[in-house]
């Protein structure tokens, strides 16, 4: 169990464009912040709970070398820069865990920078597989979560939905969650019109985004007829 892939999007964080020593442009900004409570997320292994990720969550997973990549909106098709290549570059700070890269001249790449400096791309997410965690209830019921520790960082990603008030990037803001599907949305659907058992791959979502997905669920079904 402790090796299922979650994800997070954190919409407080900065992120911003800087110019880097070789003049070419480069994203910097906050996949995770320390001490900032999600908001409520839903996950079918989990529940409805909020989270906390602590200091020095991801000190280990840093520190072991381990390979990391960013990707836009958590598409692999999208990979904007990777660790190994030493084009990525991840610290952890008392504010939470930084990334900073070129991204590239690939179309996505130049299309994510113009999408940050027009203010319509500003959160930020990561993917990782959790180690320590600490449980308990509120007066309300709602599970809290304290993140400790995190086996593996997969990847750092800027987001189009996040679900954490703190992350950003600079070249995750509690954005509405109308309009169209983003790719990690849309692989959620996938695997809800196939039937399949939802997993942590694609479960960690905000309550906006499960009315949406249901929504879209049942407009596709009723579209082909079938009865829900």
């Amino acid at each position: 169990m402790r090796d299922k892939k979650e994800m997070r999007n954190n919409p407080d964080a900065e992120f911003r464009i800087l110019i880097g020593e070789n003049g070419k442009k480069m994203i910097r900004g906050y996949a995770a912040v320390f001490n900032k409570p999600s908001e409520i997320l839903y996950s079918d292994r989990f529940g409805r709970f909020r989270e906390i990720i602590k200091p020095g969550a991801f000190t280990e997973a840093l520190n072991s070398g381990q390979d990391v990549v960013a990707l836009f909106n958590h598409d692999a098709n999208l990979i904007l820069a990777r660790r190994e290549g030493g084009t990525l570059k991840l610290t952890e700070d008392s504010h939470g865990l930084r990334y900073e890269f070129e991204p590239g001249e690939t179309s996505y790449a130049l299309d994510l920078i113009d999408n940050i400096e027009r203010g319509i791309i500003k959160e930020s997410s990561f993917g990782f597989v959790p180690d320590k965690d600490d449980w308990t209830k509120d007066s309300n019921y709602i599970k809290n979560r304290e993140l400790i520790s995190v086996k593996k960082i997969l990847d750092v990603s800027p987001v189009t939905y996040p679900a954490y008030k703190g992350t950003s990037v600079s070249h995750r803001n509690n954005s509405s969650s109308h309009g169209r599907l983003n790719q990690f949305e849309k692989n959620k659907l996938r695997l809800l019109m196939m039937n399949d058992p939802l997993d942590d791959r694609v479960s960690m979502v905000n309550e906006a985004q499960i009315r949406i997905l249901r929504s879209t669920r049942l407009n596709i079904l009723f579209s082909k007829g079938i009865k829900y």
